[in-house]
């Protein structure tokens, strides 16, 4: 009696074509859990520009570093970090959140502190909220950024 070639094992043709479905089925799972992973940070993002928003809201027109700022907010004309902003925390917001990836978050006014700006860079590109040019006509959008919330 011959041993059957079902009781030899496997050949390694049939390894090969069982580890490539298993890496095919790796690739597929990672690739969703990379997704919701970015889709996570960008709703992060959004919540924390939302908190920055209110923060800065309402501290309209009080004294910053000795300076009053009566009918304005902290001028910067040019995009800064939030991490920048301390006075903000814990005056107006417990703490200033930090971006889920450190890319950090910016923000700027006009040139009389009536308006502002807050950046962040968004990671998921086919995000309908992304911005392709400014808050304003005249404001560029920082380098790398693709989002903002402004006060009006």
């Amino acid at each position: 009696m011959g041993v059957s070639r079902y009781l030899k094992g496997f050949l390694a043709l049939e390894f090969l074509l069982s580890a490539a479905i298993i890496c095919v089925l790796l690739g597929i799972t990672f690739i969703g859990v990379d997704n919701s992973l970015r889709s996570r940070r960008d709703t992060i993002r959004r919540d924390n520009l939302h908190a920055l928003k209110i923060a800065i809201d309402i501290s309209f027109g009080v004294d910053i570093d000795g300076v009053k700022k009566a009918g304005s907010y902290y001028a910067a004309e040019t995009p800064v970090e939030v991490s920048s902003l301390t006075w903000l925390a814990p005056a107006y917001i417990p703490t200033i959140p930090p971006d889920p990836k450190k890319n950090g978050y910016l923000y700027q006014t006009d040139s009389e502190g009536k308006v502002f700006a807050v950046y962040a860079k968004l990671e998921d590109n086919s995000n309908t909220d992304l911005k392709s040019s400014g808050p304003f006509p005249e404001w560029k959008l920082p380098d790398g950024f693709n989002y903002w919330l402004k006060n009006n």
